[in-house]
């Protein structure tokens, strides 16, 4: 993040696997280091956000209410649907998992495909 990898490559697209594992829930973190740390602005123009807002997690948390919380802080069109399979961690109904969220069924639609046909070019 602090590298500026992203801000140098801006078609770069990373997708984190696990929810992006420490990621979203320390950006408030990184956001506040940005502001009060020197260090943190010699390879960032612009803040941590803006590269975060850029990258994309799959829905592989095993909790419901952790991936809610990932949903609403990255955006739905930034959660790809993740299975782990055929690893014995893997969601075999991961497509369930995603269903069952208090989420708006627009936002469910992206999550199960919408964004990621649009950026394959597949149409559903």
């Amino acid at each position: 993040m602090f590298g500026g990898v992203l801000e140098r490559h801006p078609g770069l697209k990373v997708c984190l696997s696990h929810g992006g594992g420490f990621l979203p829930y320390q950006a408030g973190r990184f956001r506040h280091g940005f502001e009060v740390r020197a260090e943190a602005k010699v390879n960032l123009l612009h803040g941590p956000q803006e590269s975060m807002g850029r990258l994309f997690y799959d829905t592989i948390l095993h909790d419901k209410r952790t991936l809610e919380f990932l949903i609403s802080s990255a955006g739905p069109q930034h959660v790809l649907l993740g299975s782990d399979y055929p690893f014995d961690m893997g969601n075999l109904d991961c497509v369930a998992r995603v269903e069952a969220l208090d989420i708006p069924a627009k936002d469910r639609d992206l999550i199960l495909g919408g964004y990621a046909g649009a950026v394959l070019g597949v149409s559903g």
